[in-house]
């Protein structure tokens, strides 16, 4: 069974900021792209819905969890090396 939270955007510090100095002055930025972030048997799983639209972001959300249910939920993406 899979757990869920809503959508989110991720935050990040200005260039030429540290976090702790964007989240001091009240400067930190918010990304446009939505993340989802959900549980599959324990482990968290978390990845960009590439689109700016809330609602298609929440249905590609549904659609996970359902796959997650069925167990036909596609295998993470590889960690990238350089």
């Amino acid at each position: 069974m899979a757990t869920t939270t809503k959508p989110f955007r991720v935050k990040y510090a200005p260039p030429g900021m540290t976090w702790a100095e964007a989240k001091a002055a009240g400067a930190l930025r918010e990304s446009e792209t939505w993340m989802i972030r959900y549980r599959v048997h324990g482990r968290t799983r978390r990845e960009s819905t590439e689109t700016t639209n809330y609602e298609e972001a929440k249905k590609i959300l549904r659609e996970r969890l359902g796959a997650a249910d069925n167990g036909t939920l596609p295998a993470p993406k590889a960690k990238r090396h350089a």
